[in-house]
């Protein structure tokens, strides 16, 4: 059984959304590029509560609240985003999605919970709470993500 580490599952966790932002250019497909937008915000609000964890910047309440519902909104919104089957060259989302929508929208699930029991009233509950968020965001993103085995 492989242990993994709070720090490898934020390191993994920021990798796997650091491309995110690279793969917009070029996208035709609109709903295609929605989903893509929808991620990039999920993904500087992650940035946001990971820079805080690291001692990046300052831990501050109120913006990891902020960064908090930015989340809620993005993974309550992403069953949405993905029911439609929409391709385009440039989308890393993998067919297997529509092949497995239930486990999909299991994960899904899965991140919204794990986002709603973030605890951003002090560093040490952001600290025990963002592990889990990450843990879940790995678990959709290593099967439903192009890229990423």
């Amino acid at each position: 059984m492989t242990v993994i580490t709070r720090p490898a599952v934020l390191i993994s966790l920021c990798l796997a959304l650091a491309t995110t932002a690279f793969a917009h250019s070029g996208v035709r497909n609109h709903a295609v590029m929605m989903r893509m937008e929808a991620m990039l915000s999920s993904k500087k609000a992650i940035d946001r509560l990971v820079s805080m964890v690291k001692g990046q910047t300052a831990f501050d309440a109120a913006s990891a609240g902020a960064a908090q519902q930015a989340l809620m909104t993005q993974m309550k919104a992403t069953p949405d985003l993905f029911r439609e089957k929409q391709t385009d060259p440039k989308s890393e989302a993998r067919p297997l999605i529509w092949d497995n929508w239930q486990d999909f929208e299991r994960k899904s699930n899965s991140a919204y919970l794990a986002t709603a029991a973030l605890d951003t009233q002090s560093l040490e509950g952001l600290r025990s709470t963002l592990l889990n968020l990450g843990i879940s965001c790995l678990d959709c993103h290593q099967v439903y993500r192009e890229g990423h085995h």
